[in-house]
């Protein structure tokens, strides 16, 4: 269903919100970052062509046959055998060890509450929170779990009602990766010294008992039905992540999960599959502050693509040449209107992976898309 427009802000009642917030698409006039970005575009542009004519761009190969652009994926097969040696040395260990290691480190335990304070101990028995999150996790179930282990069914089901909730969670993982970030190994595993990359991806699990956001896909789950974990990783540490339907598209979620993070670990830079664009992400990424570089999987169909701000003509020379030129008059014409998206954005009066759905299912007509 496309978006309404009574769903968005009224129509000047977005000053009020837009002066509480602090991003960069507010900083300055619209003018004067379509200047600032079109400039860098053409910048870019003529820098790039000249690099790949040069053969400095050694991972990329321009066909002059088929005026394709063929990528080179670089294979680093160098630090195999030392990455072998050192992981070879950490010894095997149990999860239950591993959960009271982390505790210790971080009293993670310590933020999950009881649901009822007047009749729960103020914080759970280690080791009976330890098996109903492995149980859960695993997707065994406490009676699995009673069965298989010297703790009463009971005991297992009194403690995943009053400490297991979404809120306690999400409070307890934002522990464990608070502690992560404060760790001196955090930083090398960043792509690049200063930015600190984020990365999207959904994994389906089928459900033995329907829900409401379980769905059939015959591809993924036969006759049965599942659901789409949908996460946020940083540094190999999931910072964010929620449940989602099988029949909803991943890319309408992308600036919800970064919006909604938590932790004090902040990517900068968001990357994602295929399945991670849409109309939208990019302009409203940017508009926030952030980078949207997704993987594309066919290059020379991306490529296709590519708009310029000033006439194509300019790069006729170029190896690769734009599809056409972008209507910057247009988007100044349009600022009203996403100063309005940006507005309920913010207010979060719905969710955002729902705004950007309605948003995205506009037709190419819609000035604002």
């Amino acid at each position: 269903m496309a978006l309404k427009p009574h769903e968005l802000v009224a129509e000047g009642e977005q000053s009020a919100v837009l002066a509480e917030m602090k991003i960069p698409f507010l900083q300055k006039s619209i003018k004067t970052q379509l200047k600032a970005l079109s400039g860098e575009r053409h910048r870019q542009w003529k820098a790039f062509n000249r690099e790949l004519k040069q053969g400095k761009l050694k991972h990329l190969e321009y066909d002059t046959e088929t005026r394709k652009l063929n990528w080179h994926k670089s294979v680093v097969s160098r630090y195999k055998e030392q990455n072998r040696r050192f992981y070879g040395q950490l010894p095997f260990c149990d999860v239950t060890d591993v959960f009271r290691f982390v505790n210790e480190q971080c009293r993670f335990f310590s933020v999950m509450k009881p649901l009822q304070l007047r009749y729960a101990k103020k914080e759970a028995d280690t080791d009976s929170l330890t098996a109903v999150i492995v149980a859960q996790a695993m997707n065994h179930g406490n009676h699995v779990m009673a069965r298989t282990s010297d703790i009463p069914y009971h005991v297992l089901e009194s403690t995943y009602e009053q400490y297991l909730r979404q809120a306690s969670l999400l409070a307890a993982n934002d522990g464990i990766t608070d502690a992560i970030e404060k760790l001196p190994v955090f930083p090398l595993y960043s792509f690049e010294p200063d930015t600190l990359y984020g990365a999207v991806d959904g994994q389906k699990f089928g459900v033995e008992r329907p829900t409401v956001k379980a769905r059939h896909s015959r591809k993924y789950f036969g006759r049965g039905k599942g659901l789409v974990a949908y996460t946020l990783l940083c540094n190999h540490i999931p910072i964010n992540g929620y449940l989602i339907g099988t029949n909803d598209y991943e890319g309408h979620h992308v600036f919800d999960i970064w919006y909604r993070n938590t932790s004090v670990v902040k990517p900068v830079v968001i990357t994602g599959n295929m399945h991670s664009i849409n109309k939208a992400n990019f302009a409203i990424l940017h508009w926030f502050g952030l980078r949207f570089e997704p993987h594309f999987s066919d290059l020379n169909r991306q490529l296709q693509e590519l708009y310029s701000t000033r006439e194509p003509s300019v790069y006729k020379k170029c190896l690769i040449q734009p599809s056409g030129r972008i209507d910057l008059e247009l988007i100044s014409r349009e600022k009203s209107n996403l100063d309005r998206i940006v507005a309920t954005l913010d207010l979060k009066e719905m969710t955002q992976g729902t705004l950007i759905r309605k948003l995205c299912t506009y037709t190419t007509t819609n000035p604002s898309i």
